[in-house]
């Protein structure tokens, strides 16, 4: 990988800078009550030089997103190429997308209440941008699964990775909505019981 000229790395820290001031005011006002002008006073960038790097609000917003979700994939990668049993690459799944959403759990509660806004706002692209995101992760599953399971199992990687997907998600939404204290290390010892054993 070629290294960064002092330009590039100034772009990039002024680009890192924008958006995690705009996180904030996202989380605080939420997406539509937090406009552009806000943004630009707050990072202390001018309006014109704001736009010159995200030509919408929509278009910073899902940059939030997208840096955040390729952060989480790039530790889940790192963490998939060790060596596990069926149980331990479960446990670690479950481990990494619970830490990865206690780390942010401030930005996916605005992501539950604005999403469906902003995603009506901004086109198709950031759809297709949300949706290829989200094969990439169920394909590192895939793969971390076909490793570990046998050939003759009469379960497929994609089925696992399904259901694994559905009942970390749906634990993690029913935190978001209940705003419960949940035990973390009870619901990961449950699901990797139920995907082990099933229901006894």
């Amino acid at each position: 990988m070629s290294k960064l000229t002092r330009k590039e790395k100034e772009r990039l820290e002024a680009r890192t800078e924008i958006l995690n001031i705009a996180a904030r005011l996202f989380a605080k006002n939420g997406f539509h009550k937090t406009t552009m002008d806000d943004i630009a006073i707050a990072s202390e960038w001018s309006k014109g030089a704001l736009y010159l790097r995200f030509q919408t609000k929509e278009e910073l917003f899902f940059s939030i997103i997208e840096d955040i979700v390729n952060d989480y994939l790039e530790t889940l990668n790192t963490s998939l190429t060790g060596r596990y049993n069926l149980e331990g690459l479960i446990k670690i799944i479950i481990e990494k997308q619970f830490t990865f959403f206690q780390d942010h759990i401030q930005f996916f509660q605005l992501l539950l209440s604005e999403q469906g806004k902003a995603l009506q706002a901004s086109g198709n692209r950031h759809r297709e941008i949300m949706m290829a995101k989200q094969k990439e992760h169920f394909d590192l599953l895939v793969v971390a699964f076909d490793k570990v399971l046998s050939p003759d199992n009469s379960v497929s990687s994609n089925t696992i990775a399904i259901a694994l997907t559905g009942a970390i998600n749906n634990h993690l939404l029913n935190w978001l909505l209940n705003h419960k204290t949940v035990d973390l290390q009870q619901v990961q010892q449950e699901i990797v019981t139920l995907m082990l054993h099933g229901v006894q």
